[in-house]
């Protein structure tokens, strides 16, 4: 059991630990508060559940306790919660300018860590502050200050804390010119086809190797017959294009066609034009012609009326 003696009426929040292990927590009014611990070491930590900023906030309190486990009912263990001091001040950056929403910590000497946030203009109020040794730095982002050490008086107000001076954030990447890469552009005619008005092949594939073999880009031509592949290419050489049919219908006589353009080069930024590439067909029925032309997107289906 510990019994409050409180400096100002107060909402205490209490919380003990068995070591490092948090075992119990609760908020109360009342002077004497009964604690369901086990026996043996026990810390118990009191604060003043009042926001950090309000200047009428209590010091927080810290206490080690020793439950015994016996039948008689112990003394109460008196806690003084005595009134805080408040750390008030600003938070500037290296070049003077005011650093909004900066972390403001203050840790004690005995663990404990009390923090704030600074407002819109970069200033901070952290109260309920006890009268220990306190270590106090402002971090913001990647940048952090130098830490300061303060042992702040019971009930004080210290208007001339150091100001906190954060050093230069890193400076932020500078946009580097994209620069476009290689790239090949054609049209896929097929062979023997310059009577038809020179009808380009439509949707054949287009792939683009190095010289190992190992592909780069691939494209599709359009209804016209023509492709660009590439863009981002490095300045290479000793590249293999390869078109191919697109897609066909199983007709008799119809088959994949292929054709084949070796050692093509590219610098950067740079779209080197094949011109016409003629793709060899093989079928000779009527029907291998529309194989080549775009497949419908819908379709209609009309359904008989029906009569009520």
């Amino acid at each position: 059991m510990v019994e409050l003696h409180r400096a100002a009426p107060c909402l205490a929040r209490l919380r003990w630990f068995a070591g490092d292990r948090l075992v119990g927590e609760r908020r109360s009014w009342d002077a004497r508060v009964v604690l369901p611990v086990e026996p043996g070491p026990v810390t118990v930590e009191v604060v003043d559940d009042r926001d950090g900023t309000d200047p009428l906030r209590l010091a927080s309190v810290r206490v080690q306790l020793v439950v015994t486990g016996t039948d008689d009912e112990p003394a109460p263990v008196p806690v003084e919660l005595a009134r805080g001091s408040r750390l008030v001040g600003r938070v500037t950056a290296a070049d003077g300018g005011l650093v909004r929403f900066a972390r403001v910590t203050a840790r004690a000497s005995d663990g404990r860590t009390f923090a704030v946030r600074t407002d819109g203009l970069g200033r901070y109020v952290l109260g309920g502050l006890p009268a220990v040794p306190l270590l106090v730095r402002a971090t913001h982002r990647t940048g952090r200050s130098v830490s300061t050490a303060l042992t702040p008086g019971v009930g004080r107000l210290h208007l001339h804390a150091p100001v906190l001076t954060l050093p230069p954030l890193a400076p932020e990447p500078t946009d580097t010119p994209i620069t476009a890469g290689g790239a090949f552009r054609g049209r896929v005619l097929a062979a023997g086809e310059q009577a038809d008005g020179g009808r380009g092949v439509w949707a054949a594939r287009v792939e683009l190797r190095d010289a190992a073999g190992a592909v780069l880009a691939r494209a599709r031509t359009d209804a016209s017959g023509a492709f660009r592949v590439g863009g981002a290419l490095p300045p290479s050489s000793g590249l293999v294009l390869t078109v191919s049919s697109g897609p066909v219908r199983p007709v008799a006589g119809a088959h994949p066609t292929r054709t084949t353009v070796r050692g093509l080069s590219c610098g950067p930024a740079e779209v080197v034009d094949l011109g016409d590439l003629a793709l060899p067909r093989t079928a000779t029925t009527d029907q291998d012609a529309a194989a080549g032309a775009p497949l419908p997107r819908a379709a209609a289906l009309r359904l008989p009326s029906v009569r009520a």
